[in-house]
């Protein structure tokens, strides 16, 4: 059993070893192609909206205008840039809100009229959009949707006039995350953006927490979470890790330089190896099989070879104590009915000897009872 079970055993470990193998090159493979999809898909996002606040903030009637206002307050001029907005607006289908902001945070064109007239120069979005075009500063709205703000400087002859913010929503991001062709039943796609404290803030919903859009965070101590990782630039993949549920995962992970997000595609070490505890269990009832049916052929095997020799003992007793009228049972060609045979023909012979014995020994009572009648006839 022993000998047979041994190199079972390492054929089936070498085997799940390369099963293991082949199934996490695989599987890290597809993530890896995942993530670089939804990275490339989260980044052409990201360029469309700075290319449309680029557009905006390159219009040659509301950068005319806006300097015009800024120098007379002509109110004229602000019902034209209105309708300059409005008329933007219509086609960037994304876009619910553009608002135009002088250079010290007050918004004097919008869509929304109601808007005009608010101060926003602690605001991200001005205090970046003075400077650069920017398009991922997140936020919630009142109805809880995920919202971004993008923004950007309007220059005319090399002066700033002011910053043109517009109000954008995330379907799009939303859309491709919550895509999960290629991920099972557990995988998904992260997002997430550090926030002021340097932690990992997710941007998006999870699969397995809805409500996490800027709720949860994983603290950036917690360097073996995948998402942790990204944020620091390390675009990899990890077989040894855990997510935000504290589930082990395969991981991929990519960086989004444009946005400062990093980016995640997993799926849990469970779903993942499925297959191979499929194998794993296969393995395991061929072991068993096998086992039984060695043990089963090794007591069949040693009843054949030890019932000739038990016989041939019992026999060998019961002739040592005399009954030499026994035989061994000669039931095989091999050494042991050889053996059986030789055993029958030495109890034969003994039996011949015994016989042989007991003549003379007749005989020689025979000739001594006449030598004693002769001897007492001549003492008479």
């Amino acid at each position: 059993l022993v000998l047979c079970l041994i190199p079972l055993i390492t054929v089936s470990l070498v085997a799940y070893s390369s099963a293991r193998n082949t199934i996490t090159n695989q599987v890290l493979n597809q993530l890896k192609s995942i993530s670089d999809v939804q990275g490339h898909r989260t980044q052409i996002i990201i360029e469309n909206n700075l290319e449309k606040i680029a557009t905006l903030s390159s219009r040659t009637q509301l950068l005319t205008d806006l300097a015009n206002y800024n120098n007379s307050g002509d109110i004229a001029l602000q019902q034209t840039m209105n309708a300059n907005l409005q008329d933007a607006l219509s086609s960037l289908i994304t876009f619910e809100e553009i608002s135009v902001l002088n250079t010290s945070g007050e918004i004097v064109a919008s869509t929304e009229g109601s808007r005009i007239g608010e101060f926003h120069s602690g605001e991200e979005f001005f205090t970046r959009g003075l400077t650069e075009n920017s398009a991922d500063i997140l936020f919630l709205d009142e109805e809880g949707r995920l919202m971004v703000y993008v923004s950007g400087p309007m220059y005319k002859d090399g002066i700033l006039l002011g910053v043109v913010k517009a109000k954008a929503t995330s379907y799009d991001l939303i859309f491709i995350t919550q895509d999960y062709s290629g991920l099972g039943d557990t995988g998904e796609t992260l997002l997430a953006r550090r926030n002021q404290d340097g932690d990992a803030t997710f941007i998006v919903p999870l699969r397995f927490d809805p409500d996490a859009v800027l709720k949860t965070t994983i603290s950036k101590d917690l360097i073996e979470v995948p998402i942790t990782q990204a944020l620091l630039k390390n675009e990899s993949v990890f077989t040894d890790s855990k997510d935000y549920r504290g589930e082990p995962v395969l991981a991929s992970t990519r960086y989004i330089p444009s946005a400062d997000w990093g980016l995640v595609a997993k799926i849990d070490v469970a779903e993942a190896y499925s297959p191979l505890n499929n194998l794993g269990n296969v393995m395991i009832v061929l072991l068993l099989v096998t086992s039984t049916l060695v043990v089963a052929i090794s007591l069949y095997t040693t009843r054949i070879i030890t019932r000739p020799i038990l016989s041939l003992a019992q026999t060998a007793l019961e002739i040592g104590e005399g009954d030499l009228s026994k035989r061994a049972e000669v039931t095989t060609k091999d050494e042991v009915g050889t053996l059986a045979r030789s055993f029958n023909a030495m109890t034969e012979h003994l039996i011949e000897s015994q016989s042989s014995l007991e003549q003379k020994v007749k005989d020689r009572t025979i000739q001594l009872e006449k030598e004693i009648i002769e001897h007492k006839r001549v003492d008479n």
